[in-house]
């Protein structure tokens, strides 16, 4: 299967406002806000990582570490507290599915990285959130908002991140 991602444009444009995205996320899900926060973490962790390997190269970037270092936790509980209950939903799902605990995997990282089987996993995805939510869509417009919600994050880390290191540095 081809990846999703757009290697000419890696974080294809998204719009800048968080605001924005809100419009399409639903604003209730029946697990406690609480609860999500953490494995939703997980899967923006896994988006940093992505996007520290590519800007600095996989090889350069001790992968393995990253999910540990401060400044990326930091970075990854800062971007985590501008999401919807809803995204924290579909994150959490996600991180989920690849770790039960809810914690940062390689199977995550390597999910994000390529993107492999997005469809079926979307599709057992949708099935869980479909009992978790009070927003009902289809299957192919869940798939949809999945995408658009992890090119989002794409986009909301390399700005976020640039914007740190141009202040940082």
């Amino acid at each position: 299967m081809t990846s999703l991602h757009d290697s000419s444009r890696p974080f294809a444009h998204v719009s800048p406002l968080l605001s924005k995205f809100e419009t399409i996320m639903a604003p209730h899900t029946l697990i406690p806000e609480a609860i999500l926060v953490f494995p939703a973490q997980s899967t923006v962790k896994a988006v940093h990582i992505y996007f520290l390997g590519l800007i600095y190269g996989s090889n350069s970037v001790n992968i393995s570490r990253l999910d540990q270092n401060e400044t990326v936790c930091r970075h990854v509980e800062e971007i985590s507290s501008d999401l919807t209950p809803d995204a924290l939903l579909k994150l959490s799902l996600l991180t989920w599915h690849f770790d039960a605990r809810g914690d940062f995997s390689q199977e995550l990282l390597q999910f994000i990285t390529e993107l492999d089987e997005f469809e079926e996993v979307c599709q057992v995805i949708w099935e869980r959130y479909s009992d978790h939510s009070e927003h009902y869509v289809s299957c192919k417009v869940f798939t949809v908002e999945m995408l658009r919600l992890i090119r989002f994050l794409e986009g909301y880390v390399a700005r976020s991140w640039t914007e740190t290191c141009g202040r940082s540095g």
